[in-house]
C-alpha cells in the first residue's frame, strides 16, 4: 500500500499540480478543498477529492481517523492577496489559514508539526 498524502487546498491551480507530482511518486493523495478558490476540474482524476473546509474540524478528524497521513501538506489559501483589499480582509476573517492550522493543530489525529526540511531532527519531506 502506498503511503498516503493530505493535501489542503487541493482544487487550487498550483496546488493541483504538486497533487500531480505527489500521485507521479507513487503517493495516494487525498484533497481537501472547500471550491471557495479553486476548481474540482483542476483536481487530477486520481486524487481521492474531499469538498470542505479545513476549519471544519469535524470533517478534518474524520480524514484523520479514517487515512493514516504520512504527510500534511497544508496549501489551503488566497493566493492572490495582493490583487484587492477585498481578498485580503476575507482572507483574515474567513480563517482557511491561520485557524484553520490552529484547528488542525489541535485535533488528536493531526501529527506533530514539522517543517518540509526537518522533523524531529531527522529530515522529512515528501519527494
Amino acid at each position: 500500500m502506498s503511503s498516503r498524502v493530505l493535501v489542503t487546498g487541493a482544487a487550487g491551480f498550483i496546488r493541483s499540480h504538486v497533487c500531480s507530482h505527489l500521485l507521479k511518486q507513487g503517493y495516494q493523495v487525498i484533497g481537501l478543498d472547500d471550491l471557495s478558490g479553486g476548481f474540482r476540474d483542476y483536481v487530477p482524476d486520481r486524487v481521492k477529492f474531499v469538498e470542505g473546509s479545513v476549519v471544519d474540524a469535524m470533517l478534518v478528524e474524520q480524514l484523520f481517523e479514517k487515512n493514516k497521513f504520512e504527510c500534511v501538506l497544508h496549501l489551503a489559501a488566497y493566493a492572490a492577496e495582493g490583487l484587492s483589499h477585498f481578498t485580503k480582509h476575507f482572507n483574515y476573517t474567513n480563517r482557511s489559514s491561520f485557524s484553520g492550522t490552529h484547528g488542525c493543530r489541535l485535533s488528536s489525529a493531526f501529527p506533530e508539526p514539522f517543517t518540509a526540511h526537518i522533523a524531529g531532527g531527522k529530515s522529512r519531506h515528501c519527494s
